[in-house]
């Protein structure tokens, strides 16, 4: 009769093997990953008064990469009608009116704002915006609702 004889060395590598597994797995679902934890960069708000706006852009303390550039656009049919800048920043409107990109003389950094006001055609409800280095990589960018 022959018996069998298992090898104690196969039973422990593969109860390794599966610790190590739940191991990693653990960790993975315990730390959450940097897109969902990621600080917010830059803070954004929007204010209104019937068809003037008035924007404050605040690039946080944490962050840091510096706004060089801006661009605010609206959806649909909506333009903008005109702006104004704070002094050491120029803006330009694009795409007939529907987009405003605005530029910094010095970088804006951590720590600092700067505010717009714009005026629009109609009473909008919310303004997309991107931030932007000065190598033009995008910083952040997102759609702020306007507070009444």
């Amino acid at each position: 009769m022959t018996e069998k004889i298992m090898n104690p060395m196969k039973n422990y590598s593969k109860v390794n093997f599966i610790i190590i597994l739940l191991a990693v797995v653990s960790l993975l679902v315990v730390l959450p990953s940097s897109e969902i934890t990621a600080a917010e960069t830059i803070s954004v708000n929007a204010k209104n008064l019937d068809n003037t706006i008035l924007v404050e852009f605040s690039n946080s303390p944490n962050n840091t990469s510096e706004i060089k550039t801006i661009k605010v656009w609206l959806g649909g049919d909506k333009t903008f009608k005109s702006f104004k800048t704070e002094s050491g920043w120029g803006g330009g409107t694009y795409s007939d009116g529907k987009l405003l990109v605005f530029t910094a003389v010095d970088s804006l950094k951590s720590g600092e704002s700067v505010k717009f006001g714009l005026i629009t055609n109609q009473k909008i409800t919310g303004i997309n915006w991107k931030a932007l280095d000065k190598n033009d990589s995008v910083i952040d960018t997102n759609k702020t609702p306007i507070q009444e």
